[in-house]
């Protein structure tokens, strides 16, 4: 959403909460999503919801969707940091695991028969 240039929290706030209560809560959300083509039952949209709610009031303000739909680290430094370290790598040779070797376990060919895998020790 923020590589959008276009993208403005705001907006996305505002279509959603077409209603202009200044909160976004269950109907609000259900309708939103109905009308782009998502049928959601009422415990998933609440899931959405309890997930970005800071308060608990069970409906999202202003600050509190903005505040869960803005990412910590900016998606074009996620980006440069993603190049960085794939050119990193590049440089690095890949790991060989032709000399490693797997060591037979001493109980790997025993095999339980069914009777024995239901008593119990007393």
């Amino acid at each position: 959403m923020e590589s959008n240039k276009q993208f403005d929290p705001n907006n996305a706030f505002n279509s959603i909460d077409d209603w202009n209560y200044g909160y976004i809560d269950r109907k609000n959300m259900k309708a939103f999503l109905k009308k782009h083509g998502y049928l959601a039952k009422t415990d998933e949209i609440m899931a959405i919801i309890r997930r970005m709610d800071l308060d608990g009031d069970a409906r999202l303000g202003r600050a509190e969707f903005i505040a869960a739909i803005t990412p910590d680290v900016p998606y074009s430094k996620l980006l440069k940091q993603r190049s960085a370290s794939k050119r990193h790598h590049k440089s690095k040779r890949p790991p060989s695991y032709t000399n490693t070797r797997r060591m037979p376990s001493d109980i790997s060919g025993y095999r339980y028969k069914p009777d024995e895998m239901l008593k119990l020790s007393h």
